[in-house]
């Protein structure tokens, strides 16, 4: 189907339509700035993911998790990912291509782990313990 805008205008007019498709999407879960779900174009790779996503300090990126979902658990394909290889040693060969419904996840690394593992457990006396450390220093340190 053709429409003509001459009527409607004057000079030389040019019209681009640019169609999306937001019903297939990837997913990025874990230490990510920008996680969630992400356009999904059929050329989507492990590595655009992740810049897209901006991974956190507290990531462990030797252990990148790319999920292929399935309703048959038999069929559920977990892959474990070396970004350093893929990044220092140009090794493109673990640069996935994701598909559709794919998840990626990008665990803590097992130092900031550990940290958010002892803030959880002070969480319930960290208030307590602040308005002691404010206390002393009212007081100069007695």
């Amino acid at each position: 189907m053709t429409y003509s805008l001459a009527p409607y205008y004057k000079g030389d007019i040019k019209v681009s339509i640019d169609v999306e498709y937001r019903s297939q999407y990837y997913y990025v879960f874990g230490q990510a700035t920008a996680p969630g779900p992400k356009r999904y174009t059929g050329r989507d790779t492990l590595t655009y993911a992740l810049a897209d996503a901006a991974i956190t300090h507290l990531a462990w990126p030797q252990r990148i998790h790319v999920i292929h979902p399935s309703h048959d658990p038999l069929q559920r394909h977990v892959t474990v990912i070396n970004m350093y290889d893929i990044i220092q040693r140009g090794d493109n060969s673990q640069n996935v291509l994701l598909a559709q419904d794919d998840i990626v996840f990008i665990p803590l690394n097992p130092l900031a782990a550990i940290g958010v593992a002892v803030e959880n457990l002070l969480f319930p006396v960290q208030p307590i313990v602040n308005a002691a450390a404010g206390a002393r220093g009212l007081t100069g340190g007695f």
